[in-house]
């Protein structure tokens, strides 16, 4: 934050610690996980592009970020779980994510 490179607030970044959920086992996660870093072939998702952010880290930032425009329509979220079937995140860990560790990036 003193360097500028973040746009969050040492107020935001307090909230983030005092409510971090509970780890998850850590996975190689994209870091920019949208569906314009999806190539699709034939209807089907083929592979990651854009990978220059690619790391170790907790997939439910990858998770929060696919779904974050259908988060609130139950058809296209269920849609999604029924093809991502690692973990679906809680209401609270996608506001943490969302409203918290995105913004604060």
């Amino acid at each position: 934050m003193k360097h500028g490179q973040s746009e969050g607030s040492i107020q935001l970044l307090e909230k983030l610690k005092a409510n971090k959920p509970l780890p998850v086992e850590q996975a190689v996660i994209h870091g920019d996980c949208t569906t314009d870093n999806v190539l699709m072939v034939n209807g089907e998702a083929c592979l990651f592009i854009d990978v220059a952010g690619m790391t170790i880290g907790d997939p439910r930032y990858d998770e929060c970020l696919a779904i974050r425009s259908f988060v609130k329509d139950e058809e296209y979220k269920n849609a999604f779980y029924e093809g991502y079937k690692r973990y679906e995140v809680s209401i609270e860990e996608f506001k943490y994510f969302d409203e918290g560790l995105y913004e604060f990036f």
